[in-house]
């Protein structure tokens, strides 16, 4: 199973998209997917069902930082890695999904009851968000591949 494929797993086990993201790829980091799990739980539907950044974009950017990110704040050759990295995810994931925002991502406010009803009624958390982690998890991949 790749990395996509188990993402996509904890998502239909219930996960939120930040969460499936993190558990995947988090495994070198944490002692159990469950402290994985905690962590990403206020990223859900763009920050606490506020719509704003895409769970699977901020377990992506969490994951680049596990691996890639700096440890203090005068380590400018990894700060720079870093930026440069998450910059690229970012791009990489706007360019395919066509926007890093859960609302445009989904087509609703879902910061009201209202839109979090259309959406559950258009499917699309069960169609947009899959889409999203496979993104996200194949773009990880790529960068973790080229940056060995």
């Amino acid at each position: 199973m790749n990395k996509a494929e188990e993402s996509l797993g904890h998502f239909t086990c219930g996960n939120s998209c930040a969460q499936s993201i993190l558990m995947t790829f988090g495994k070198d980091y944490f002692k159990n997917a469950e402290d994985a799990a905690r962590l990403a739980a206020g990223f859900e539907a763009g920050l606490a069902f506020r719509g704003e950044v895409c769970g699977a974009v901020s377990g992506g950017m969490m994951v680049i930082g596990l691996k890639y990110g700096h440890s203090g704040p005068a380590d400018e050759l990894a700060k720079e890695r870093l930026y440069k990295l998450t910059n690229e995810f970012l791009t990489d994931f706007e360019s395919k999904c066509g926007s890093t925002s859960c609302n445009k991502l989904l087509n609703v406010d879902i910061s009201t009851q209202e839109g979090i009803s259309e959406a559950v009624n258009n499917n699309s958390f069960g169609t947009i968000c899959p889409n999203a982690i496979k993104t996200s998890s194949q773009i990880l991949e790529k960068i973790f591949e080229e940056n060995r």
